[in-house]
């Protein structure tokens, strides 16, 4: 369709984090990157907050806008 792939999966990086919190002794901030196959990186910043909070987060790039209307 001409769109180019999303470089960085932000719901299986959470859900990687997810698991990384349940099953490691330590558990530390960290950056993921991904992209750099399709020549698009990406990176995804992952913060542990405290035991029941995970951030995500990263830049973006807005590729379409619209509006909803009743």
């Amino acid at each position: 369709m001409g769109v180019p792939e999303d470089p960085v999966c932000g719901s299986g990086n959470i859900a990687f984090a997810y698991l990384r919190a349940k099953t490691a002794k330590v558990v530390r901030n960290y950056r993921a990157k991904q992209g750099q196959e399709i020549g698009r990186d990406g990176e995804i910043d992952i913060a542990y907050i405290d035991n029941a909070t995970i951030e995500l987060g990263g830049n973006t790039v807005i590729t379409a806008r619209g509006e909803l209307y009743e």
